[in-house]
């Protein structure tokens, strides 16, 4: 048994109606050995033993969690509790289920079976990846695409291949896959905003619903945003113990906001190698923890510490993922130093509420522009990768006259490359710890973009935030700027 056996679909989860799922691989079996079977309907939901799991039922019809779930909007952390009122919502209608689901943070996946028919839902971003088999009738929902292939027997696929390995596509700086591919041909990602019949595959466009009001009140809207972010620091302390990632840029600075009034129950910990990024970082977490004694961790790349088995962990790294993105040394770091138990609080997810494609020219909406958005290497102009935002677009429902009138911007950051690159992050993360973002909340999130493009392009709502919650953050530099002075004031 190799030391990092263990991590092999770790936090993971697989559905299916198959009876009694069989893998060739030796060592896939016994990670599946790991996970704890729960009963669905007619299906069988599979979980490894550290991934927490609620069901609410009703006569017939059911609802499935799986995963961390609280709701800020109503304090209630308890996700028993969540699921009996998503199934009490869904009784009264789709709409009223809908609403609740999008008060919903945390790292989760939901399964609905309701009047006969079984859907599944993400997270607001999710940052919980579900990939399903695309065969009709067929159903097989996993954490990862490579378990759904080892199951199979599926080959990775020549077009993932084609995409990631594509040499224009050498100097993007962070991997992505176009479209709802997996590594697997067989495989499709469910991106966020969206459900899918289990059975069927059809997928269906459940947010937006309607315009999102532009803000009329920003006064208001700063006090509600900070109450629900530290509402949901109170829920997650309640339950977890946390481990924050603390940098020197502004969207950890803003999370550490909300954190003040339990942040000596916490462990802030930064990254640091030889990188000019992570040297800034590292300085400026250090000055911010000694300041107000907060505890803080550095990891620091060691060949000496870490070299030894790296090459076995990148095997076990890999095979998660399906395709080498990502950073194998930071998770050799996790796999050996994270403490036991501890919740990863991360900051990501920001970059929807912050226009994040502001530097990127305005076009109209096309799959060309997508695929503009994608990435800005070449390959944006690949025929291929073209079609997969063409594909995308379909599929989703990603149209104009869909999003009522939110920016296509913020929304191909939220659903695409958020899915594709984001979740994929925390899927290498898994194999030592879980993670939470106070972002991940579709309502906040819709609240944050009501905001004139103008003002979320200067961030207001993030130094209004800090400066209500702990006005003394602003006093150290933000990636190496000071900007104390300028938000002194409205």
């Amino acid at each position: 048994m190799g030391k990092y056996d263990a991590l092999l679909y770790k936090r993971g989860f697989l559905f299916t109606d198959l009876p009694n799922p069989r893998f060739v691989d030796r060592c896939s079996q016994q990670a599946f050995g790991r996970f704890r079977a729960i009963p669905f309907a007619q299906w069988t939901a599979y979980c490894d033993d550290c991934v927490p799991t609620a069901i609410a039922r009703a006569d017939a019809d059911a609802v499935l969690l799986i995963g961390l779930v609280l709701n800020p909007f109503d304090e209630q952390n308890d996700a028993e509790r969540i699921a009996q009122n998503l199934l009490h919502c869904r009784q009264s209608s789709e709409a009223c289920f809908l609403d609740y689901l999008s008060e919903l943070s945390g790292r989760f996946v939901l399964a609905l079976y309701y009047g006969g028919t079984l859907e599944f839902f993400a997270d607001a971003c999710a940052t919980r990846t579900v990939y399903y088999d695309r065969a009709i009738g067929r159903v097989i929902f996993s954490s990862h695409a490579t378990m759904i292939a080892d199951l199979m027997g599926y080959e990775r696929s020549d077009e993932a291949c084609y995409f990631f390995y594509n040499p224009f596509y050498k100097k993007a700086p962070l991997k992505r896959l176009p479209g709802v591919i997996s590594p697997y041909d067989n495989v499709r990602l469910l991106t966020p905003n969206t459900k899918v019949d289990a059975r069927t595959k059809q997928v269906t466009r459940i947010f937006p619903s309607e315009e999102n009001p532009v803000c009329t009140d920003y006064a208001a809207l700063e006090e509600e945003v900070a109450a629900l972010m530290v509402r949901q620091i109170t829920l997650l302390h309640q339950k977890e113990q946390i481990m924050m990632s603390l940098s020197a840029g502004l969207d950890s600075r803003f999370t550490l906001s909300a954190c003040k009034a339990v942040a000596d129950d916490m462990t802030f910990f930064t990254h640091l190698t030889k990188n000019s990024t992570h040297c800034e970082d590292f300085k400026t977490a250090t000055a911010i923890c000694r300041h107000f004694a907060l505890r803080h961790t550095v990891y620091r790349w060691s060949n000496e510490k870490y070299k030894k088995d790296l090459y076995e962990l990148e095997q076990v790294w890999q095979r998660n993922l399906g395709l080498p993105r990502g950073l194998p040394w930071l998770n050799k770091i996790y796999a050996d130093d994270w403490p036991h138990g501890k919740i990863h609080l991360r900051s990501n997810i920001a970059e929807v509420a912050k226009a994040d494609l502001s530097d990127h020219e305005r076009c109209g909406f096309s799959p060309e522009t997508l695929a503009y958005l994608y990435t800005m290497t070449p390959m944006q102009h690949d025929a291929r990768v073209i079609e997969k935002m063409s594909e995308f677009i379909d599929l989703t429902g990603f149209t104009p006259e869909n999003l009522y009138h939110y920016d296509f911007y913020d929304l191909f950051e939220w659903e695409l490359i958020m899915a594709q690159w984001h979740s994929w992050l925390l899927l290498e993360s898994d194999m030592a710890h879980d993670t939470f973002l106070l972002f991940n909340n579709r309502k906040i999130l819709s609240k944050m973009l009501s905001l004139p493009y103008e003002d979320r392009l200067h961030k207001k709502l993030f130094f209004g935030v800090i400066r209500r919650l702990w006005p003394d953050l602003l006093q150290f530099p933000i990636n190496g700027q000071l900007f104390a002075a300028e938000c002194s004031g409205d």
